[in-house]
């Protein structure tokens, strides 16, 4: 019989999680997303049909960071992808994402949009040529949505006269006569205050808010992620006596934060795979939050009563610290 050593279960281990990292399960958060945007892809349709491209709308996505909102669409971005007729280049979907240069100037991001749509560009054209070109290649491969990432970072840091021409510019995009785009913004609360303070580019890109979780109204949406990753790792869950308490304190370790549940999941999971067990318990995240944090057990949310007295926020941005002298508690700076 062919006994694996230790090392080659942690290699095989290490296949399975990365396998198991690719799932994405559905959470109420992105279903939410996939219907507007599926809403704005029909009406486009349409509008093609009847043979008058008119004025697109777009939308914000709004979150703290960590809330899931670039895995979701990149979710979305995939359902948009493949040839359509009169498009040159299957490798540009009809939903294109830009990164945003952090800082971004409005040239660097138009240069950043031309690279997404799969155009290099040669010479030291002018900011105006550059998003001339976007629109072209826009219309050449018949995109519908065009998302910029942390769309703050192009926006905000633009003197005036600059933050004025990148506002115009994403309008411009939406109200082309030749090929309207629906344009689609996410970032974090600081987006929203811009698009606050200017009421005709957020009336084109109304928001869907990404935000924190809230044990008294998301248990059952982190229950179904948890399951379905158990599910697809061939993992049964030890449920503790009190499953609703054990899904709050998940949620508070990972400071509310949708995309830390996954990533507390996920090595939590790696855990128990490592250990060679098939039953995952609440010990093992405790153990997660432990590494994640140095924190001991008074201080760790799986173990402490009074768990709602931690700040986990700070904990996890690693600025736990312990009092000197003999049995002092951990606090946080």
């Amino acid at each position: 019989m062919n006994v694996q050593s230790k090392e080659e279960v942690l290699e095989s281990n290490a296949d399975r999680m990365v396998q198991l990292s690719k799932l994405f399960v559905r959470h109420d958060r992105f279903l939410d997303l996939e219907q507007r945007i599926a809403a704005l892809a029909r009406q486009r349709r349409a509008e093609i049909r009847d043979g008058e491209p008119r004025e697109r709308k777009g939308l914000s996505v709004i979150g703290p960071s960590g809330a899931g909102k670039s895995k979701s669409l990149a979710k979305i971005k995939n359902q948009y992808q493949g040839p359509r007729e009169g498009a040159p280049d299957d490798r540009v979907g009809s939903f294109v994402t830009v990164e945003t240069p952090s800082p971004g100037t409005l040239k660097s991001t138009g240069i950043a949009t031309l690279e997404a749509l799969n155009f290099q560009v040669v010479g030291d054209p002018n900011a105006s040529e550059i998003w001339r070109l976007v629109r072209h290649h826009l219309h050449m491969h018949k995109v519908t949505f065009l998302h910029f990432d942390e769309a703050q970072d192009f926006i905000l840091n633009q003197s005036g006269r600059e933050s004025t021409s990148v506002i115009n510019t994403i309008k411009s995009l939406t109200q082309c006569k030749k090929w309207p785009v629906s344009v689609i913004l996410s970032g974090n609360t600081v987006l929203a205050d811009i698009l606050d303070s200017d009421f005709q580019l957020g009336r084109r890109v109304p928001p869907v808010f990404f935000e924190n979780l809230v044990p008294e109204t998301d248990l059952s949406d982190v229950e179904h992620i948890l399951s379905q990753y158990l599910s697809a790792a061939g993992l049964e869950l030890q449920r503790p006596t009190d499953m609703d308490n054990f899904l709050a304190r998940l949620i508070f370790s990972a400071s509310c934060q949708l995309g830390l549940v996954f990533e507390f999941i996920l090595e939590a999971i790696q855990r128990v795979f490592d250990a060679q067990r098939l039953r995952l318990g609440v010990d093992d995240f405790r153990d997660v939050y432990r590494d994640r944090t140095g924190a001991v057990n008074g201080a760790n949310p799986f173990v402490a009563s009074d768990y709602q007295g931690i700040n986990t926020r700070v904990a996890l941005e690693g600025k736990l610290t312990k009092q000197k002298g003999p049995k002092k508690a951990w606090v946080t700076s």
